[in-house]
């Protein structure tokens, strides 16, 4: 299965220079998840989500340092079909990496985020890794099974990560596709 679906865009979707207000001080050796303020995207991204029904529900910005790893984790507190849809600068030699748990039964630690709600973080060991993907497009990823973003370069990583909702529901994976299905690269 592909976990991802890079996009081409034709308009700008926010203002990176207004996301990146939020990093002001911080540490590059340290790892950071930012709720991001949804005024910094734009109105052709906001009324193209409309016109289908969704809406932009919340987005964070998350920094992975130079040389590391984000753990295993899943964003939500059970496996489900969710998505996102990111959008990733800085390091050149980062992939977003996707993967199965080794035993069916599994110690999984809960773990809540900025946005109050929940992920569950898995151990290194009890994860197999299935797929791997270097996001440099804006990119619908699946995130509703164990991710994860390995860092290699010299350079931080910024992404972020968009949580649309389509009604009062969480956006699918399968149906971003078919939301976003006029920009997917490689569909032409």
């Amino acid at each position: 299965m592909k976990f991802y679906q890079p996009l081409d865009i034709p308009f700008e979707c926010f203002n990176k220079d207004s996301v990146m207000q939020i990093t002001e001080n911080f540490d590059p050796l340290k790892f950071y998840i930012w709720k991001v303020d949804l005024s910094v995207f734009s109105d052709e991204l906001n009324t193209f989500l409309e016109s289908a029904g969704c809406k932009i529900f919340y987005s964070e910005l998350f920094h992975t340092p130079a040389g590391r790893n984000l753990v295993w984790h899943i964003d939500t507190d059970t496996p489900s079909e969710i998505m996102r849809l990111n959008f990733v600068w800085g390091s050149r030699k980062h992939f977003m990496q996707w993967g199965t748990p080794v035993k069916k039964q599994y110690d999984p630690n809960v773990f809540p985020t900025v946005t109050g709600t929940v992920s569950i973080n898995f151990k290194e060991h009890e994860i197999k890794t299935v797929e791997s993907y270097c996001i440099n497009s804006p990119t619908i990823v699946h995130v509703g099974v164990p991710h994860r973003v390995v860092n290699y370069d010299n350079a931080s990583r910024f992404c972020l990560s968009v949580n649309i909702h389509a009604g009062d529901e969480k956006l699918m994976f399968n149906r971003a596709k078919e939301l976003f299905s006029e920009y997917m690269l490689g569909s032409k």
